[in-house]
């Protein structure tokens, strides 16, 4: 009987730490995706900045 508490302690142990660096992880993922959709937002309106100055130095002043 004893053995059997303390299996199932262990048991539970286990499932409560690997829920615990589940969450963790997931969270941890989702910061990295939001950085990434920031960073390419970022460069896609730096690229966008750059070519509206490029088409501007071509048209000349007008």
């Amino acid at each position: 009987m004893t053995e059997r508490l303390i299996i199932a302690y262990i048991l539970i142990a286990v499932i409560v730490i690997g829920g615990g660096f589940a969450i963790h992880m997931a969270r941890r993922n989702s910061v990295s995706q939001q950085r990434r959709r920031e960073e390419h937002a970022y460069w896609q309106r730096e690229r966008q900045a750059k070519a509206a100055r490029d088409n501007a130095e071509e048209c000349g002043p007008n």
